[in-house]
């Protein structure tokens, strides 16, 4: 597979910081595209039904990653404190992310992805290429069914493809996102009840969570991390802090911190 593959590594952050689906109205059924189902999530609202918008978030009292929103809530830059590289994002009128740049520490694009929809809030297909080189674009292809969407990344010189899928629960939440595109399996579990502090996520599609996740279980070339979260939360519900154990240790390896705004 071509070696762009590997840049995919840092769609990470996303899971471990934490859809056209079936035409069934069941209530009982997890439908993330379905505006009647229980967990429908809509990336044209921004943060609709949370009143506040995380701005910053910190390791160990050091900030790592930091948000900008646009009038409506909606995310449109995400920056790496270290190296000042990140993610800048752009929306169409409906507030459907249409273009994200992958920006290194000097402010230029490495890496684009470009998304096309039809007629719903989910896309159907899109790119990732080198902007500055965009003669060997990969193509990448979304299918949607029930509580899970697959993601397939198709070489256009014929190196073959490769399929990352993400499982989500009743409520929304991400539980399983199988990255084969970067040797990587996420697993999520026992989410709180609390309001999630996910508005920091480019591609709510595949990756969003209404809750906070409370167990984390990461399997990357081989690797195991197995983490718990303990949260303490704010007067709105969000989690303004959390320690982080190894499963089975009573050690806080990591505390993390979270920074808001109040939503327009």
């Amino acid at each position: 597979m071509k070696t762009i593959f590997p840049k995919l590594i840092c769609l990470l952050w996303v899971a471990s910081t934490l859809n056209s689906c079936s035409d069934s109205k069941d209530d009982d059924e997890c439908d993330p595209n379905d505006k009647e189902s229980p967990c429908y999530t809509d990336p044209t609202t921004g943060n609709e039904n949370n009143t506040l918008l995380l701005t910053q978030f910190k390791v160990n009292g050091k900030i790592v990653e930091s948000y900008q929103y646009n009038d409506q809530n909606l995310l449109i830059a995400v920056r790496f404190s270290d190296t000042e590289a990140g993610f800048d994002i752009s929306r169409d009128n409906s507030g459907r992310l249409i273009r994200l740049d992958h920006i290194e520490p000097d402010g230029n694009a490495n890496l684009r992805e470009d998304y096309t929809y039809e007629a719903g809030d989910k896309p159907v297909s899109g790119s990732l290429y080198d902007p500055n080189d965009d003669s060997d674009p990969i193509t990448i292809r979304y299918t949607y069914a029930a509580n899970t969407v697959s993601e397939t990344f198709i070489s256009e010189d014929d190196e073959g493809s490769v399929t990352n899928t993400y499982t989500f629960d009743d409520k929304g939440n991400l539980t399983v996102a199988n990255m084969v595109s970067t040797n990587s399996i996420i697993e999520n579990s026992d989410y709180d009840d609390m309001n999630g502090h996910f508005s920091c996520f480019p591609w709510p599609w595949k990756i969003s969570a209404v809750n906070n996740v409370q167990a984390v279980k990461t399997t990357s070339s081989g690797v195991v991390t197995d983490q718990i979260f303990e949260y303490t939360y704010n007067e709105e519900g969000y989690p303004e802090k959390a320690e982080v154990y190894n499963r089975g240790s009573d050690v806080v390896v990591q505390t993390r911190e979270y920074t808001y705004k109040k939503a327009n």
